[in-house]
């Protein structure tokens, strides 16, 4: 029997109630991460960037001019990517039925989970088929053992083959990802940062945004659909 009492969730249990939060959860974290992404400097300036790269091979300028005038930039970009794709791989992780909090060791079955769940995705039934909500009363709010209110890091979805196979995640677009959440960490201890203007710049940026538009886009549009949330789709 369900111990959950009133309708108020903690917001990292509420995601797991049912299919319907499940989505809603979804939708929210696509549409935020493209909002960020749209509105990197290298994707919302990227026709102005292709021209000055043309100028700099064209006119033989030094790259470092061109360093110096998105200088500022280039951690702020890496950060709104580096959300975007968070957010979109988790987002396809609960799509598909698999958790994207940290799981609680809180018994011996827990604490084989936790260890699988370094590595690989672990489905939501494995804890709700024998957790279920309870009201917590320090919180005011129902909330579900076992799980953190903590989620799985980026590096781990990147970096584990597991989380890779599912998200299934394009091999192209990995080592991009993985240099832009390096240079997201330099925040940490940020000191210069700086970026190579050429050809291959301008061919990851597109792959990049082909990607999302493709992928992150066009699933946040088909989630605001079904709740007929026109003013929220992205054109």
């Amino acid at each position: 029997m369900n111990d959950a009492e009133h309708n108020v969730y903690t917001s990292h249990s509420i995601c797991y109630l049912d299919e319907v939060h499940t989505r809603w959860t979804a939708f929210k974290l696509l549409h935020i991460g493209y909002n960020y992404f749209a509105r990197a400097c290298r994707i919302s300036n990227f026709e102005g960037i292709k021209h000055t790269i043309r100028e700099i091979e064209e006119k033989g300028m030094l790259n470092t001019q061109f360093d110096n005038t998105y200088a500022d930039e280039i951690l702020l970009d890496s950060i709104k990517i580096s959300i975007c794709f968070e957010n979109y791989l988790k987002a396809q992780l609960l799509l598909q039925g698999f958790l994207i909090h940290i799981i609680q060791p809180i018994s011996d079955d827990f604490r084989q989970l936790k260890r699988r769940q370094q590595t690989s995705p672990v489905a939501i039934e494995e804890v709700t088929r024998s957790q279920r909500y309870v009201y917590n009363s320090a919180l005011q709010m129902n909330t579900l053992p076992g799980i953190s209110d903590k989620t799985l890091s980026y590096s781990t979805l990147l970096d584990r083959q597991g989380y890779l196979n599912a998200t299934q995640l394009p091999s192209n677009i990995v080592p991009l990802l993985r240099r832009f959440n390096n240079t997201r960490n330099t925040l940490h201890f940020l000191g210069a940062t700086s970026d190579q203007y050429d050809q291959t710049l301008i061919q990851n940026t597109q792959t990049l945004i082909d990607f999302a538009n493709a992928n992150i886009k066009t699933k946040s549009n088909e989630l605001a659909a079904e709740r007929n949330l026109t003013r929220l789709m992205f054109s």
